[in-house]
């Protein structure tokens, strides 16, 4: 294995971090992140090792959440030791530039941007084709990808539990909601779209997936590795969904090429994303919109509005205008409130070393 095969991008040999590199060994992908904060690597050589944040780089990147490594990033590390368990081990003392990830807003009250996976060439957003199914989540995760510059391609798991007719309804629902967005009906059980998904895997190609708990994401991994590494559970008979089963990111070879990474399930879809990443996936909204002869036009009772205007001669259906206005203001929230954290944290960086050049002075 080289360190192209491990998904390395010509883009990175021109980093000084990678230019300064004494020997390969240094180089390592992050492949498994663990709450404990130990993450493990893999070298272009094939040796695995356990790698932690050296201090001055912790503290480096303690006040943004979002810089600290995650799955997929390419990190420089120092000498190799023993850890405790008398396993390879190092100290990571860089990360590489993304140069494209999976992240949404963090969940609960904490606002800041998480990120969920980095250096991703395809997103396999996986949604089963029961209950699970929803469009406006869809959107959501489409946006995720556009965010981060990675492709997105929509799974519909448990393709088996559904008749030809619910197939031919799902099928005109995206085509006409996600025109732009390439999807794939997949069942674990009976092998359905796996080849279709491993096309457009191959050497040094990385994919993620994501998804809501219990949409069949291990089980589709598990078929593409040909092995049972993630833990799965079956469908519950009354809500139709599978139970969560995933709790860490792992990245895994795909046996033919390329790699993976299965994440725990999302429930929660905190979007982040510019005006021009949704007016991507909801065009005609979008056009009507800049179509208003007002700048500020609320699209509520103005006589020259293109949207009122597109409604009432049933061009455009109210609850997807409803879906749009709703993601629009969700995203502007979201930039105020990340700006906002930012901002203050530069405050508390500055005043941290105002404090310290005081000091200096006093001594």
């Amino acid at each position: 294995m080289d360190k192209y095969a491990l998904g390395w991008c010509s883009e990175w040999d021109l980093n000084p971090h990678a230019c300064a590199i004494d020997g390969p060994e240094l180089l390592v992908r992050l492949t498994a992140q663990h709450k404990s904060g130990i993450y493990q690597a893999l070298r272009s050589t094939g040796e695995r090792l356990n790698c932690k944040l050296s201090g001055k780089l912790l503290t480096e990147l303690s006040p943004d959440s979002s810089a600290l490594p995650v799955v997929g990033d390419w990190c420089i590390v120092g000498p190799t030791f023993r850890d405790e368990r008398n396993e390879p081990a190092s100290k990571i003392n860089a990360i590489l530039p993304r140069l494209t990830k999976i992240a949404r807003l963090a969940a609960g009250r904490k606002m800041a941007e998480q990120v969920l996976a980095a250096n991703i060439d395809i997103v396999f957003i996986v949604t089963s084709t029961n209950t699970d199914f929803s469009i406006n989540r869809l959107r959501r995760f489409v946006l995720l990808a556009e965010y981060g510059a990675v492709r997105p391609v929509i799974v519909l798991s448990k393709s088996d539990l559904i008749d030809d007719q619910e197939r031919t309804n799902l099928e005109q629902v995206l085509q006409t909601d996600l025109p732009q967005t390439r999807f794939i009906f997949s069942s674990a059980l009976t092998v359905a779209g796996i080849e279709a998904i491993k096309e457009m895997l191959g050497p040094g190609k990385t994919a993620v997936f994501v998804g809501s708990s219990g949409v069949g994401k291990s089980t589709l991994v598990n078929r593409l590795l040909e092995n049972e590494v993630q833990k799965t559970a079956d469908v519950r008979s009354h809500d139709q969904k599978g139970r969560h089963t995933t709790s860490a990111s792992c990245l895994f070879f795909v046996p033919g090429g390329g790699m993976i990474v299965d994440t725990a399930g999302i429930r929660e879809v905190g979007v982040i994303g510019t005006d021009e990443d949704l007016a991507g996936i909801m065009p005609a909204v979008a056009t009507l919109v800049a179509a208003c002869r007002f700048a500020n036009c609320t699209h509520s009772s103005e006589p020259t509005c293109a949207v009122i205007a597109a409604v009432e001669l049933g061009h455009l259906e109210q609850s997807e205008f409803q879906d749009y206005t709703k993601l629009e203001r969700e995203m502007d929230y979201s930039r105020k409130k990340l700006d906002q954290r930012l901002a203050s944290e530069q405050r508390k960086a500055s005043k941290k070393i105002t404090e310290h050049n005081r000091r200096g002075k006093n001594q």
